[in-house]
């Protein structure tokens, strides 16, 4: 997993006004959902916040409730 492919996967998800959460983007690049993979999105989604790039959102659901956190391009 590369800084690069999670950008152009939040990049994807962007274009269609959606936020995508840590888990989405993990199966998105087939990675398995393990405490290891969890790390290093992490430091790249730090990475990618720190340099204004991208945001953290709240993401709802069909019923308006909230489901979770996800991230996005910022404007």
């Amino acid at each position: 997993m590369t800084k690069q492919e999670v950008l152009e996967t939040i990049t994807e998800y962007s274009e269609w006004n959606l936020a995508i959460s840590k888990y989405a983007i993990l199966n998105n690049l087939d990675e398995e959902d393990t405490n290891e993979n969890r790390k290093q999105l992490d430091k790249i989604l730090k990475e990618l916040k720190d340099e204004g790039i991208i945001g953290v959102f709240q993401i709802y659901g069909d019923d308006n409730h909230f489901r979770g956190r996800g991230y996005a391009l910022n404007d």
